[in-house]
């Protein structure tokens, strides 16, 4: 058993034995369950890690450089992220909180601003914003900054939209029925958002190139009308308007 409302599970190796693991946000109880792989492949929970209130979604990144990856998790209710630092073994450290916007909702590591650290990007569901946290030296991550998106952004993903070596950022808008897309300027900066429409209620994006164009396009799964919406990039910034596939 995990603990109560698992909402979100990655998985890596953990403590280096070269077996996947699991690391499980639980909502309601505000704790990570970590479950290290046996050698028969059977799950065994180690320990209950305490991060932030209601959390919501979690990855796992090396956020210091040290060859070990480390928990990040999005915590709903306050409003911050929870940065549990691995000590290689399968422990972790006690977490550093981090305040982002209202509603922290999904999150995705990325460096933003090609400084060969990885940096934080969120999605705040209640102030329809994305946060981002650029990566220091040592291990800490510095102060928001926050970019205003649709309403209601629930997903995200990065990528190079417009083939300038910057990483750039589409997020799925829930109650808008709209993807912001956000270009990246390189330097953990980012332009005014560029609003697409696609179906009736997204709440996943990703993306991927689907016409072998060498130009990433973007995919959204829409919940309320159940559908997929397919937009193909032209590689100038703009999107073709969606293709809708029933699901």
């Amino acid at each position: 058993m995990v603990g109560n409302g698992p909402r979100s599970v990655t998985s890596i190796d953990f403590n280096n034995d070269n077996k996947e693991d699991l690391a499980v946000v639980n909502y309601y109880d505000n704790t990570v369950s970590l479950l290290l792989n046996n050698e028969n492949g059977a799950l065994q929970i180690t320990m209950n890690y305490t991060v932030g209130n209601g959390p919501q979604s979690i990855i796992s990144v090396d956020v210091n450089n040290d060859n070990k990856l480390d928990l990040v998790v999005a915590n709903y209710l306050d409003n911050t992220i929870s940065v549990l630092v691995s000590n290689g073994n399968g422990k972790f450290q006690i977490q550093s909180k981090y305040t982002v916007g209202s509603g922290s909702y999904n999150i995705i590591s990325v460096d933003f601003n090609n400084d060969n650290k990885m940096d934080l990007a969120v999605v705040n569901s209640n102030d329809n914003t994305v946060s981002i946290l650029l990566s220091n030296e040592n291990r800490t991550f510095q102060t928001q900054m926050t970019f205003m998106v649709g309403n209601g952004p629930q997903s995200l993903t990065s990528a190079d939209f417009n083939n300038d070596s910057k990483m750039d950022l589409g997020v799925a808008n829930a109650n808008d029925n709209t993807i912001s897309i956000l270009f990246g300027n390189g330097n953990g900066d980012f332009r005014t958002p560029d609003s697409f429409t696609v179906g009736n209620r997204p709440v996943s994006v990703t993306s991927g190139d689907l016409n072998n164009d060498s130009k990433l396009d973007l995919i959204v799964a829409n919940s309320n009308d159940n559908t997929v919406s397919v937009l193909l990039s032209n590689g100038n910034r703009t999107f073709q308007n969606q293709t809708n596939y029933m699901v």
